[in-house]
């Protein structure tokens, strides 16, 4: 938070305006416009991070969500879209799957899968 304040405090010492007091004003101190994030937000980035997309942002948000709560439909509500949505395009899988040796191997020997 102290460093939230001290950017806006930056924003006031170089006289832009900003009279509602916001982090990333536009130029003339207003809200900025979504539609031209993506410009500002590819120039900030630069390389290194090119990467880094507002989808990335969202699959972080609805994956944290889901694997937190073990609740598909609270992470596409915080995205707000539905639940396939989320499933389909936002929440990752995790790459590793549970230890199933033991049972795998029951099974292969003929015994009861159940453990």
């Amino acid at each position: 938070m102290e460093a939230l304040h001290e950017a806006v405090k930056d924003l006031e010492v170089a006289a832009r305006p900003n009279p509602q007091g916001l982090l990333f004003p536009a130029r003339n101190g207003a809200l900025r416009n979504p539609n031209n994030f993506g410009r500002t937000w590819r120039a900030a980035r630069g390389e290194n991070f090119a990467w880094v997309t507002p989808r990335t942002f969202g699959k972080g948000v609805a994956t944290a969500v889901d694997h937190a709560y073990e609740d598909t439909a609270r992470a596409a509500r915080q995205l707000g879209n539905t639940v396939e949505v989320a499933r389909t395009h936002y929440i990752d899988v995790p790459e590793t799957v549970p230890d199933n040796r033991e049972v795998l191997e029951r099974w292969v020997r003929g015994a009861s899968p159940k453990v």
